[in-house]
């Protein structure tokens, strides 16, 4: 009986399936040849447009319009737009400033009628002006290192300086001579001076390679500084602990006492008559040479003033024990000599760069 209705099932569902075929069939093999032959004729799809991105141009920037068209140029380049599109793009991204300008600079002309060449050489020649190059020979010599500025940003504004000086075969000579006369660290100048560079790039490295050694010789004089002692040895005033102190076994010239030197000695007596072996070492307790961490610059505010008498007039001078003379301006010549007449003198004076110095 089961197999009579599976049997009975699949003939009805067969004769379904014919009657289906012969009822769309036609319609189905209509519409797929109408498809066919309307595609012929349907257009190909239009390439998509390359991506382009770009900003406006803004005169507050500090850049110029040739330099911004050059980057607007390799932009193009990147996204390979079309040479002849090429003026389309400009006009939509260059920005208001330059399209208020075009507008009047080609007038009576539209500016959708001007190529791409002519309105970037109209553009450069409104905005750009050429600069005097005295004028910009004077700004670049006051070009100085500033507080805090390091060497390669006090270069980087040294070259920006010069691009519109026309220096040509002398612009290598004239960065090095400003970049010496500039530069905050005079031993950094004196070094580069002695080394006598024969190109800029040359007198560069050394500058950086000093300035390098510097700033790690300041991390490392930090480190010491907060290792160091708090107060001075009671021993010899020295800056270091009591434990280390050298002079522990030196007899005291004041007081007769072991432990201490008649610099630092605490007691009532006085000892004018002190020995150079108490404020040096003692024999076979210290070395000849001794180490040095540091040198300290003598600020300017301690420098050490006497008063000296000319012809009864006082005159308040600095005391130099290094220097084989002493130097007066003319101005205060006269105000103790009223009447003078000066020599011709055979002594020649330089400044610690070696620049000559004219005495009258």
């Amino acid at each position: 009986m089961a197999n009579d209705n599976r049997e009975l099932l699949e003939a009805l569902s067969g004769m379904l399936v014919q009657a289906l075929k012969a009822s769309i069939g036609p319609a189905v093999e209509q519409v797929s040849a109408e498809l066919r032959n309307t595609g012929e004729n349907i257009p190909a799809p239009l390439p998509k447009a390359p991506s382009f991105a770009m900003h406006e141009y803004r005169a507050n920037e500090g850049t110029s319009v040739a330099d911004y068209f050059n980057r607007f140029e390799w932009a193009l380049q990147l996204s390979k737009i079309p040479e002849i599109q090429y003026a389309d793009y400009a006009r939509v991204h260059m920005g208001a400033e330059l399209n208020t300008s075009l507008k009047f600079l080609v007038a009576p002309k539209q500016p959708q009628e001007v190529p791409y060449s002519e309105m970037r050489r109209i553009l450069v020649a409104h905005w750009d002006q050429k600069k005097n190059k005295f004028v910009e020979s004077i700004k670049f010599r006051t070009i100085v290192q500033q507080r805090d500025e390091s060497i390669a940003q006090y270069v980087l504004r040294l070259k920006q300086g010069s691009a519109n000086c026309e220096y040509d075969n002398f612009l290598d000579r004239m960065l090095i001579v400003q970049m010496l006369h500039g530069l905050a660290e005079r031993d950094i100048c004196d070094e580069i001076v002695a080394k006598n560079p024969s190109t800029f790039q040359e007198a560069l490295d050394v500058a950086l390679a000093l300035e390098a050694t510097r700033n790690i010789a300041r991390d490392i004089n930090v480190g010491w500084l907060t290792n160091e002692p708090s107060c001075a040895c009671n021993g010899c005033g020295g800056p270091h602990l009591r434990s280390e102190c050298r002079f522990r076994s030196a007899k005291c010239n004041n007081c007769h006492k072991k432990g201490h030197i008649a610099k630092v000695c605490k007691s009532g007596k006085s000892n004018h008559h002190i020995s150079q072996q108490d404020i040096s070492s003692p024999s076979g307790s210290i070395d000849q040479v001794q180490r040095l961490n540091r040198i300290h610059n003598i600020p300017s505010s301690e420098k050490k003033m006497i008063d000296v008498k000319i012809d009864g007039k006082s005159l308040k001078m600095e005391l130099d024990t290094g220097a084989p003379c002493a130097i007066v301006s003319e101005a205060t010549l006269k105000s103790i000599k009223p009447h003078f007449t000066l020599q011709t003198s055979d002594r020649q004076f330089s400044s610690y760069t070696g620049h000559r110095i004219s005495c009258i």
